[in-house]
């Protein structure tokens, strides 16, 4: 949405992607939902959505983002419908329904399995470049304001750098920072290309980033990572213990399986801990029409639930489905990432952020994206347009350079999927859903001397020297949030704390701001916006 909107307001735009547009990224296997208010009568209004979605984070999200986010998603649908998006029914009526943590009906449900097609289509006809296969390793800077990126390609091993007056970062979250649940590296929730990579270039040039220590918490299918929880819960799926029990009408009685989704989590985990597991999805009651409904969703976001399903033998109708809480992420949809404002800018001067690396907006995936990214381009376009020539950091191109091409020339030291098992190891067991200062004492230590490893990483082909760069990352988002998580001493939405087990709005009802500053990770408070 970025590349497009910058476009479309005459600038000239290359967009680089770490893999490949047309199936990349959180909605790689398409999208069957997105949220805000559209014009349907008694669906709420802007100011109905914004709270709804404040709720749900217990007060730690931007009121002014959301509200934009709500009022202008239907723009942005209706957009992409140009390009063939299909997002009426056969009647040419918009389909709402209801979600996780809301009564309202702010979910457009829509046929978006070739969601990116039909973006790589809006590149193509809007004239803008696109290099695929090409990874961002550092933002070259002129000063404090932007000048430009160092990437290098995920094929070849290519080292190139771009000149740029403005950046926009939209890389989402990060996944492999936590052990997958299945035990497999890149069967996770969300998409495994998801590593932190804006996170690790806004720390390099000290963007304030936020609410590191909120990590996403969600269900997923049993020994089988993949996001589904939100579809299920929509179409009136209820959960259950091995006793049967509908356990939501003990843990949230007045929204149940619908109250925000941390909620559920927990609930399952805590039913799980106290001996009443396995927990399952039940869909018994539903009559069939709302099953269709939840198959065709599928077929547009998840097709390989239905493949799930049909390997297991699962016949909804008769069946329980085993669920258990998915690996943690910081893939939560505009939470945790780099501050922006109204326009999608960061505090560093020429830098913008949009989706699930941008922080402080609260929980909204996908609509997050597709809004800020629009704004993004027309702020970085007229940010470019009113900044004179930029001096090439020469230096600064050719020293990232040697850093980022550094592994290649190595045949002896650990690998990036070494460090990466570490980093992982060490959240899983240290800064997991239930905290305390003796474990994330333990993690900022171990994931301090970690870096020491990073002297000796060895590559052997471009594919090894892309795992090595996403390694690097996730031990800095890592660190990031485990030392935000040291700092919050309270409990509150996703963080729980079991040596601080209130919430301290006194205190804590605030942004924890994560930065870096020479090399170091630094912390500090911010009041919420008003």
């Amino acid at each position: 949405m970025a590349a497009l909107r910058a476009r479309e307001k005459g600038a000239n735009v290359i967009l680089v992607e770490k893999a490949a547009v047309q199936r990349s990224g959180s909605a790689a296997s398409g999208l069957d939902h997105a949220r805000g208010v559209y014009p349907v009568e008694g669906t709420g209004n802007p100011d109905d959505f914004a709270e709804a979605f404040m709720r749900q984070s217990e007060g730690m999200s931007n009121r002014k983002l959301l509200r934009i986010i709500g009022e202008e998603m239907p723009e942005r649908m209706f957009y992409l419908e140009k390009y063939g998006l299909k997002i009426r029914d056969e009647q040419g009526r918009l389909y709402l329904q209801s979600g996780v943590g809301t009564t309202q009906s702010f979910i457009l449900s829509f046929e978006g399995e070739d969601l990116k097609k039909r973006f790589d289509q809006a590149l193509k006809e809007n004239g803008i470049t696109v290099l695929n296969r090409t990874m961002p390793t550092r933002l070259l800077m002129d000063g404090r304001r932007v000048a430009g990126a160092a990437v290098v390609n995920t094929r070849t091993a290519e080292f190139s750098t771009i000149g740029a007056k403005a950046v926009v970062l939209a890389t989402g979250g990060a996944i492999r920072i936590y052990p997958s649940m299945t035990g497999l590296p890149y069967n996770t929730v969300q998409c495994p290309y998801n590593t932190g990579d804006a996170y690790a270039m806004g720390h390099q040039v000290g963007a304030e980033m936020v609410s590191f220590e909120f990590t996403q918490v969600m269900l997923t299918l049993k020994n089988y990572s993949v996001p589904g929880y939100a579809g299920a819960i929509s179409t009136g799926a209820r959960v259950v213990n091995a006793l049967g029990e509908r356990i939501m009408e003990k843990y949230h009685p007045s929204m149940l399986e619908k109250a925000p989704r941390h909620f559920v989590c927990f609930a399952v985990d805590q039913e799980i801990m106290e001996g009443r597991g396995p927990c399952y999805f039940d869909f018994r009651h539903l009559p069939e029409d709302k099953l269709e409904h939840y198959r065709h969703g599928l077929k547009n976001e998840r097709a390989m639930i239905l493949r799930y399903f049909d390997e297991k033998g699962l016949d909804l109708s008769k069946d329980l489905v085993e669920i258990e809480p998915a690996e943690i992420s910081t893939q939560n949809g505009g939470v945790s990432g780099l501050l922006i404002d109204e326009g999608a800018a960061t505090n560093v001067p020429g830098l913008y952020a949009a989706g699930d690396c941008a922080g402080g907006g609260g929980y909204c995936a996908g609509s997050n994206a597709m809004v800020f990214g629009w704004r993004a381009g027309a702020s970085a376009t007229e940010y470019a347009a009113g900044t004179g020539v930029i001096p090439w950091p020469g230096d600064a191109a050719r020293a990232e350079s040697l850093r980022a091409l550094r592994p290649l020339g190595r045949t002896h030291g650990p690998t990036g999927r070494e460090l990466e098992q570490k980093v992982q190891k060490t959240m899983g067991d240290y800064v997991g859903a239930r905290r305390n200062d003796a474990s994330l004492r333990t993690a900022v230590r171990g994931l301090e001397n970690l870096k020491n490893y990073l002297e000796d990483l060895r590559a052997e082909s471009a594919q090894d020297l892309l795992v090595t760069t996403e390694a690097q990352n996730g031990l800095v988002t890592g660190e990031m949030v485990a030392k935000a998580a040291l700092t919050r001493t309270e409990s509150r939405w996703t963080h729980r704390r079991v040596d601080y087990p209130e919430q301290d709005d006194a205190n804590w009802k605030k942004f924890l701001v994560v930065t870096g500053k020479e090399g170091r990770t630094v912390l500090y408070t911010r009041e919420l916006p008003e």
